[in-house]
């Protein structure tokens, strides 16, 4: 019997023990359970494997009440916590200078909204729940490819594991007749929302179709990927999916790209000349989200009179706004807007989503501040929302000088990070763990390519 074996022989038990002993401390010896469990994957070389099992559990982890009735995404969430520690032994020698830092000052600019949040508790895990993310889902992939890995496997199986969810969902839905009405809750349990269905689909989208360069069956897959994007019922989704292929068709043909600029500055100049109408277009606007044409969905976009989840989400924004201006510099704490915004909502906005009684909220009316900018700015105030948008700028800087040059790893990242740098203006999803590892994973796949180009 190797060390190792006699170690885990001896301590698990132990572990055990002691948690049945003293129940109270359970997230003490949870941790000390996850430290013996990652020095064990680190040794027997694991991480690979472990990180295939992850990627897989991702779409088809649940939400359980676990350790003192906190709710975990279970087994998603233990996986990622044995990873975080595994590939602590195994990056210790790392140097921190072969990586991009600017998601460690990102992480770092949170600090102030922690010390002075309304609820640290809740800030700190938020914080430590971001750092594992940006730990394992971009600092891992790299140094994994760096090792000999690929990024696509991981993508791979993680559409695979999609698979029956989205069967599921499609009997749900035929089980409820196709009622659009019902889409929000037919992912369930394993996506709280249609809306970050619809999100980790159009970056898979992006991210295969990208892949179709080399292989044509990607094209058929990204295909049925958008496909079932419009079966979401999300708009921000629908349209994030057109941006992509947009950015594509920039990135594949040099004439589009210098006919870009001017194609934009002549459709903000139809805008402002012809604001009238479309000041008139979204006043008059009456198309609704669950419209079953789906260019009536697409129209509802605009539509700020009668459709509720628009203003909404207008009330949100308005709301983030006022706290942002309240506390600036710090925010109202990290992770805990939905506990904090309800004093800040402006009554011009008021609908039937519109939460009066926080034990009690309307149906459909859940989520945050459905920006990502707006939430970083009034959780955590000015400072790591502009890092976040150096950090995003730099991707995309980066992306799109290799995506030009034919580099398909650059492509592939930059065409699935696209479809967010739309959705994030309108939804967040970035602490949600089954959309953080598409979200950071293309974000490492621009990086990848950025230093093999540096290596060659």
């Amino acid at each position: 019997m190797s060390r190792i074996h006699v170690i885990v022989a001896v301590l698990l038990p132990l572990m055990l023990f002691l948690w049945w002993t003293f129940p109270s401390l359970g997230w003490l010896w949870l941790f000390f359970g996850f430290v013996m469990l990652g020095y064990v994957v680190y040794v027997q070389q694991w991480v690979w494997s472990l990180f295939i099992c992850l990627a897989f559990s991702l779409p088809l982890s649940v939400e359980l009440s676990l350790v003192n009735n906190h709710k975990w995404f279970f087994p998603s969430e233990a996986l990622l916590a044995v990873l975080a520690i595994a590939l602590v032994f195994s990056m210790r020698k790392e140097r921190l200078k072969t990586y991009d830092v600017w998601p460690l000052y990102w992480l770092f600019a949170f600090a102030p909204g922690v010390l002075f949040s309304e609820y640290p508790i809740m800030s700190l895990k938020f914080m430590v729940v971001n750092a594992a993310y940006v730990f394992v889902f971009y600092y891992g992939i790299q140094f994994l490819i760096k090792n000999g890995n690929a990024i696509k496997p991981l993508f791979q199986v993680y559409s695979i594991a999609l698979v029956p969810v989205l069967l599921w969902a499609i009997w749900q839905f035929v089980g409820y007749e196709l009622n659009p009405v019902t889409l929000p809750g037919i992912f369930k349990p394993f996506y709280n929302d249609h809306t970050v269905t619809g999100a980790v689909l159009a970056v898979l989208a992006g991210y295969f179709f990208a892949s179709g360069a080399t292989d044509k069956r990607y094209y058929f897959l990204s295909a049925l990927i958008i496909l079932f994007v419009v079966m979401t019922g999300s708009r921000a989704a629908l349209l994030s999916v057109a941006i992509m292929l947009m950015v594509y068709v920039a990135i594949t043909f040099a004439w589009m790209r210098r006919f870009a600029p001017f194609a934009l500055v002549l459709m903000a100049f139809f805008v402002y000349t012809k604001r009238d109408v479309v000041t008139d277009f979204m006043t008059h606007n009456t198309s609704g989200s669950r419209e079953e044409a789906l260019s009536e969905r697409v129209k509802s976009s605009a539509n700020v009179n009668t459709d509720a989840s628009n203003i909404e989400r207008l009330n949100r924004w308005s709301s983030a706004w006022n706290m942002f201006l309240e506390r600036p510099h710090t925010g109202f704490g990290p992770g805990t807007y939905r506990f904090t915004y309800l004093p800040f909502q402006d009554k011009r906005y008021e609908n039937r989503l519109t939460v009066k009684n926080p034990d009690h909220p309307p149906q459909g009316s859940g989520g945050t501040a459905h920006s990502e900018i707006f939430l970083q700015l009034s959780e955590a105030g000015w400072l790591p929302t502009f890092v976040f948008l150096v950090m995003l700028g730099r991707w995309v800087f980066y992306g799109w000088r290799q995506a030009v040059n034919g580099h398909l790893a650059a492509i592939a990242g930059l065409l699935g990070l696209s479809t967010y740098l739309f959705h994030m203006n309108v939804n967040n999803f970035l602490t949600t763990d089954a959309f953080a590892f598409l979200f950071w994973g293309s974000a490492a796949a621009i990086m990848i390519s950025v230093k093999q180009q540096a290596n060659e």
